[in-house]
């Protein structure tokens, strides 16, 4: 009987244990589960308050445009857009509320408008005259695709492939003699689609085109390659981490209106775009380019012609001789443009605005912005 008595103590105290490790098993998984949600929704409310410190970032840089353009025309009476003025700071910083916002803006102006210049007489042409027929535009169109195949064929990142690409893109806006062809080898990849047959709205889908890939478009070095573009036996491709100029630095979908349609801004565009604008222009050229603009940005496109006597000859039309045209007609001064992109820091959460926006140029306008596409991520 004794026995029995210890023997009930013994599995009553068990009990007690079991039901106090229990309870406080429950106990900390409700703990646990109350800070994860506790986490949840401090997340969320960062998440939110870091996006509409980003949005107060875009709108920072459209006040900065527009006070821009106000300046211009109240100093110089003419619009002017250069890389020494405040929008093109690469470090744009605001403080907005409880977070901070970096970003920058950048002119889309000074890039390559592929559907201007790969489309028969510009962006929105008939697209009905083709080469050969002795059209008035057919010398200007040539001009502009061979600005583009220039870029292509320096690219650091080529397969060599630059009339593929070429072709591939005038296919995809319609513009080829092939289109039933494009379109059977878009419709036998292994994730079909179909041919655009129009104009990119973005400049990724040069990703869709046929001749592109990754490594092309975000100019991304393969390592472990041997001369011929094989794989070193037995070695792994190293992808270069830090990728070189991607596409989208030098090529948009964005064009001045009006008499700036297509033209690029002289005194933002980068050096690969310079030296592609011409045949005959050379590095010393672009380099005097450069070096006047830093100390004095252009005013008007003729300041251009007087840089040096190589300008001054590619600078004008040389059809009658050479069969050229110069880079008066696709060069200008200001931006119409813009890409802005804000990162909203609320304690470690980040929220991420990237716009498009058009700036009026018109005086009586006031810099008038007009949002062209929106992001967020």
């Amino acid at each position: 009987m004794f026995k029995s008595f210890k023997q009930e103590k013994g599995f009553a105290l068990a009990l007690v244990l079991l039901i106090t490790t229990l309870v406080l098993i429950t106990v900390l998984e409700f703990n646990y589960e109350m800070r994860v949600d506790a986490s949840i929704a401090t997340n969320f409310r960062d998440s939110l308050k870091a996006l509409y410190v980003a949005k107060g970032g875009i709108n920072a840089a459209i006040a900065l445009l527009r006070q821009d353009t106000s300046d211009d025309w109240e100093k110089k009476k003419v619009l002017v857009d250069s890389l020494d003025e405040d929008w093109a700071r690469p470090d744009l910083t605001w403080q907005v509320g409880e977070g901070m916002v970096t970003g920058m803006i950048i002119d889309e102006d000074r890039k390559v408008n592929l559907n201007e210049f790969l489309t028969e007489g510009g962006q929105g042409g008939t697209g009905t005259q083709k080469s050969g027929t002795g059209g008035k535009n057919e010398t200007e169109d040539k001009q502009k695709v061979e600005v583009v195949r220039r870029i292509l064929d320096k690219l650091k990142v080529n397969s060599n492939n630059t009339e593929e690409i070429i072709e591939s893109i005038k296919d995809w806006f319609g513009e080829g003699d092939d289109n039933p062809v494009i379109e059977s080898y878009y419709q036998s990849l292994p994730s079909p689609y179909e041919a655009k047959m129009a104009t990119f709205d973005d400049i990724t889908e040069m990703l869709l085109v046929k001749g592109t890939n990754k490594n092309i478009f975000y100019q991304i070095k393969e390592k472990s390659l041997l001369p011929g573009g094989e794989q070193i036996p037995g070695s792994e491709k190293e992808v270069e981490e830090e990728p070189l100029k991607p596409l989208s630095t030098i090529f948009t979908v964005y064009t001045g209106p009006g008499t700036d349609k297509g033209k690029i801004n002289i005194n933002t565009a980068p050096r690969e775009v310079l030296l592609a604008l011409h045949e005959n222009m050379d590095e010393e050229s672009v380099d005097q380019i450069i070096e006047h603009r830093t100390e004095e940005p252009f005013e008007s496109v003729d300041e251009v012609k007087k840089i040096s006597s190589n300008i001054e000859k590619i600078f004008d039309n040389d059809t009658k001789d050479t069969g050229l045209k110069g880079i008066r007609n696709l060069i200008k001064v200001r931006s119409n443009y813009f890409r802005i992109i804000a990162h909203g820091k609320v304690n470690d959460v980040t929220k991420t605005i990237e716009a498009v926006v058009f700036r009026d140029s018109n005086p009586e306008k006031e810099g008038r912005i007009t949002i062209k596409s929106w992001a967020e991520y």
